[in-house]
């Protein structure tokens, strides 16, 4: 029953976190130049602190260099929309976060690729997203994240077949309740929410830079790490679920952080972007434990 309560009462901000994503597709990043010579902890302070106090829609977003504004109403017809000749590739978007950013992205003209681990939820989520958007323009592909084989290909046949994309999402990530290794012989989470990300946007670069505005996006979140040890990246120091997701995520950033330097000058941008707390099985999944231990805990407290 707490778990049925708490899935009613989370936030489910899959519509404006959409609306998110399309803005940041279509902004500017913050100079890097301006936080030249700082430590990448105050980095990311400037940021944060620079977002909350700019756009109250952005806020709550962990944000690399994603320049504030205010979204505006996304239309829901497939064709003449803001995104119409664009090309978008989403990972993970089979379900939850990803779809709904690859249903929006659809509905503003875009021609989006998704991905996913399963024929069957890939091949529902491309007829639900035509049937929702009436926009054919949508098709996807399967890999497998737990092979770096699989994520290569992926990567090959994507620039292969898509010449120029403009927008780049690495949406797709893993919470793992328990210490598990890839067939690569890397912690899962790792491999899955920072290599995986990382190989895929590299393969991609040539065809992101033939876009005018080549959007790159990491999907980020609230629980990112403060800091990163270095000597425990495959957390051969013990392993815990929330340290292996939050260090990932902020290795994400800083990976972020460091391409958009690179890529300066060559139209690519490269953001993170926490859409805050969505309700999805990700989520409950991985919080489900502590959920529950502390709701007890608070019950306990008032017997």
């Amino acid at each position: 029953q707490i778990m049925a309560d708490t899935r009613q009462r989370l936030p489910l901000r899959l519509s404006v976190m959409s609306s998110l994503l399309v803005l940041a597709v279509s902004t500017p990043r913050i100079p890097v130049a301006a936080a030249k010579g700082l430590s990448l902890s105050r980095k990311m302070s400037a940021w944060g602190r620079l977002m909350a106090g700019s756009s109250g829609s952005l806020r709550r977003s962990s944000v690399v260099g994603l320049r504030a504004a205010t979204s505006k109403a996304v239309g829901a017809s497939g064709g003449g929309g803001a995104l119409e000749g664009k090309t978008a590739f989403v990972t993970g978007s089979t379900d939850g976060i990803g779809q709904h950013t690859a249903r929006r992205l659809a509905a503003e003209g875009c021609k989006v690729v998704l991905h996913g681990r399963s024929q069957q939820r890939l091949d529902k989520a491309i007829s639900e997203i035509r049937r929702t958007t009436n926009n054919p323009n949508i098709e996807g592909y399967l890999a497998d994240f737990e092979s770096l084989d699989e994520i290569r290909k992926l990567g090959e046949t994507v620039r292969s077949d898509h010449p120029c994309i403009n927008i780049l999402i690495n949406n797709a990530g893993v919470f793992n309740p328990k210490n598990r290794k890839t067939k690569d012989g890397y912690e899962t989470t790792w491999q899955v929410n920072v290599m995986a990300p990382f190989l895929l946007t590299h393969a991609l670069l040539p065809n992101l830079k033939k876009s005018p505005k080549g959007r790159v996006i990491i999907v980020s979140s609230i629980s990112q790490s403060s800091s990163l040890d270095f000597d425990n990246l495959q957390q051969q120091k013990g392993y815990s679920a929330h340290n292996a997701y939050s260090i990932s995520k902020l290795a994400d950033a800083m990976i972020a952080y460091e391409l958009a330097d690179k890529l300066q000058g060559t139209g690519v941008t490269v953001n993170t972007l926490d859409p805050g707390t969505v309700n999805t099985k990700m989520l409950l999944e991985g919080y489900a434990t502590d959920l529950l231990r502390c709701t007890w805990t608070e019950i306990n407290g008032l017997l």
